[in-house]
């Protein structure tokens, strides 16, 4: 809810220093639909959060409540998804994460140097189903290896493949299972 916002906002203020990696994933919709329990208000006082971090993580949906751009299914054309990045930059971050880019060519994240304007595409194979907490695995998979002094694209490309193979993994196990 927006007051734990304003907590972690705190904790921004309270413990950042120049230093300080700020990374923020806007838990708050997906397929097209903004969860049940956040509504307009919630995705305004995100968006003024989101201005705060130095890393966001946006799914296509967040992505487009973020920017006030008129969600569509996937797959995504390269051109989509780059409006979207672009957008998204706007908000003042230095990098910028888009994950569940699902284009022709398979799915995974696109990123932005938000600085200098480069981005691109980390893609692996489309895998059917709903895998709850890849887009968290992706996460920690991206900010580990960027932590480690891993570049922005380094990290996402490292974050797509690691998922996806837990991904298949996971796949493989529970088929065994069966």
């Amino acid at each position: 809810n927006i007051k734990q916002l304003e907590i972690v906002e705190k904790v921004f203020e309270l413990l950042a220093d120049a230093n300080t990696l700020k990374v923020v994933d806007p838990v708050m919709a997906d397929n097209g639909e903004l969860y049940s329990n956040f509504d307009m208000t919630y995705v305004n006082e995100m968006r003024k959060f989101c201005r705060k971090a130095d890393i966001i993580l946006p799914n296509i949906t967040e992505a487009c409540l973020l920017t006030d751009t008129e969600y569509a299914e996937g797959p995504y054309s390269e051109e989509y998804i780059h409006n979207l990045l672009n957008k998204l930059g706007k908000l003042g971050v230095n990098y910028t994460v888009l994950t569940g880019a699902h284009t022709e060519k398979g799915y995974g994240a696109a990123w932005m140097d938000n600085a200098g304007g480069i981005w691109d595409i980390a893609l692996s194979s489309y895998e059917e189903g709903c895998f709850y907490g890849a887009g968290d695995t992706l996460a920690s998979v991206l900010l580990g290896k960027y932590l480690k002094g891993g570049s922005i694209k380094n990290a996402v490309e490292s974050a797509v493949e690691f998922t996806n193979r837990a991904i298949k993994n996971t796949k493989q196990y529970h088929q065994d299972l069966k």
